[in-house]
């Protein structure tokens, strides 16, 4: 009888070259997120001294009407509209992370396809719970969008219309007999 231990860590994934000779990314997934996610923070920090480097971000908001669900977060960009900002949104994302799946030595098309799918399906989500009949929760906002009823999820219920997404993306059809 052979017993197995497990370590806590999960084999790390290795690819071949064409001489066979295998290869792993230099950089872990866990290192390369901490060296994104802090050089956003630094950027951001650029605020404090009235310097905006991430002003081209989308918003969105409460709204009754889809077309003013978007806006930018910056007036200085503000002739992108809401839709233009979320898309220069997905491609600076799209790049900083295509640089990324590049370091983790990642197919960067199936990359792309998959972090595209990944992202329009989270910000639909995002903008659907964002519909004032879903999220608006104080009488002030109910009379400001002119609804009598609202159930009142704040903006957060975009998480359940993100779960429902996700439970639908997971479903494989039957296959045909």
């Amino acid at each position: 009888m052979t017993t197995t231990t497990w370590t806590g860590c999960a084999p790390k994934e290795t690819l071949k070259r064409a001489d066979n000779v295998e290869t792993a990314p230099r950089i872990s997934e866990d290192w390369l997120s901490l060296i994104i996610g802090l050089s956003i923070f630094v950027l951001s920090l650029a605020a404090i001294v009235k310097i905006d480097l991430l002003r081209r971000v989308v918003t969105t908001s409460f709204w009754v009407d889809v077309g003013r669900a978007l806006g930018t977060v910056s007036k200085y960009y503000a002739s992108l509209g809401g839709f233009g900002a979320l898309v220069a949104t997905y491609v600076a994302l799209l790049v900083v992370l295509s640089v990324a799946a590049v370091a983790l030595k990642t197919d960067i098309k199936k990359f792309a396809l998959a972090f595209t799918a990944v992202f329009w399906i989270a910000y639909a989500s995002w903008v659907a719970g964002n519909f004032a009949n879903f999220a608006a929760v104080t009488p002030a906002d109910l009379q400001k969008f002119g609804i009598s009823w609202s159930l009142r999820l704040t903006n957060e219920g975009a998480y359940i219309f993100a779960l429902v997404a996700g439970l639908f993306a997971g479903v494989k059809p039957p296959l045909a007999s």
